[in-house]
């Protein structure tokens, strides 16, 4: 896997506020070799007033701080790094209480400025910007709210599932042109269907963009029909599509390419070696004669000594005399 890139098993509110379930999908995400878990950490009150129809559901799922600790240290002991999607001050105190280095601002806040700006300033060092469905140029707006933080901008569709169609993923090829700061990386939550043909391409072609973080949705059963299991994963699949990432990269072999490392592997260096052409003679050339290119033909020979045309000859200074038709070789030369 590469490690740089992060895997997140997104739980939202599928918890239920029940810490039991939370531990089940702290097990079954590090089982499935996601490198981190995500929950939304509701506060009813940090939502809605008591008259929205969802508030008693935003209720229902308080736990208690002292069970996020615990569920905190469940996590450490799984090797699964928890995450938080936070919504107001309260949630945001109890992730630096926790001391989590990564929380999520869900995109209904992204115009909610005066608690983005807390965020700005909070001990928290890396924050996920979920900017799908917002115009550019109130992206722009909260992007310049921090500054000094490690912003990761998240694309995806919020419309839940997400038809392939619907992925538009060449905004994350926009994004890269337009926000090229070294403290801004970029992320994909897939919301795609489990059950239609092809459901992994979206996150295949967000990886080959060189996204460094996605996110999709873990179930524990779509039977039971949690939230967002419409395009969530169970744990086999959630497996089995950890698994699709890991050949993705493997495919695209970032670590043998970057701007300052141009690597071969053993095989193509092998493959370099056992075609590459030597150099063989023309004519006789004396000892101590510069050499050049033109003084040689370029053949493919049994030898596995001689100096083969990737090495550039020109300017060397001959040591010994040589015949017409032998090779070259790397003690000859100076």
């Amino acid at each position: 896997m590469d490690k740089n890139l992060d895997i997140i098993a997104e739980i939202a509110q599928g918890y239920m506020g029940d810490i039991t379930l939370c531990k089940k999908f702290i097990e079954a995400a590090s089982n499935a070799n996601a490198t981190s878990i995500k929950f939304q950490l509701v506060y009813a009150d940090e939502l809605s007033t008591k008259d929205y129809k969802y508030y008693k559901l935003f209720k229902s799922l308080e736990i208690k701080d002292k069970d996020w600790k615990i569920l905190n240290s469940v996590s450490k002991k799984n090797n699964i790094k928890m995450y938080f999607d936070v919504f107001g001050t309260k949630s945001l105190k109890l992730a630096e209480k926790l001391k989590l280095d990564t929380v999520k601002i869900h995109p209904t806040d992204l115009t909610n400025y005066s608690f983005l700006k807390k965020v700005s300033i909070s001990k928290i060092k890396n924050i996920i910007l979920g900017v799908g469905g917002y115009k550019l140029k109130v992206i722009q707006k909260a992007v310049d709210l921090f500054p000094q933080k490690k912003l990761t901008l998240m694309h995806g569709f919020q419309g839940y599932p997400t038809l392939n169609n619907e992925n538009h993923l060449d905004r994350i090829d926009f994004f890269k042109k337009k926000f090229q700061k070294k403290n801004i990386q970029f992320a994909f939550a897939d919301h795609s269907i489990p059950e239609e043909k092809n459901n992994y391409l979206p996150s295949i072609l967000a990886i080959a963009k060189g996204i460094k973080v996605i996110e999709k949705h873990l179930t524990l059963s779509k039977i039971l029909k949690m939230e967002d299991y419409e395009s969530a994963y169970n744990p086999d699949e959630f497996y089995n599509y950890v698994q699709m990432i890991n050949n993705t990269i493997s495919i695209l072999g970032a670590d043998h390419v970057s701007e300052n490392n141009f690597k071969l592997s053993r095989k193509e260096n092998n493959y370099l070696k056992n075609i590459s052409r030597q150099y063989i003679f023309k004519k006789n050339i004396r000892k101590n004669t510069i050499l050049n290119s033109d003084m040689f033909f370029l053949k493919r020979t049994s030898s596995t000594k001689a100096i083969s045309a990737n090495y550039d000859i020109n300017k060397k200074i001959l040591k010994k005399t040589k015949k017409k038709g032998q090779l070259l070789f790397f003690k000859e030369i100076t």
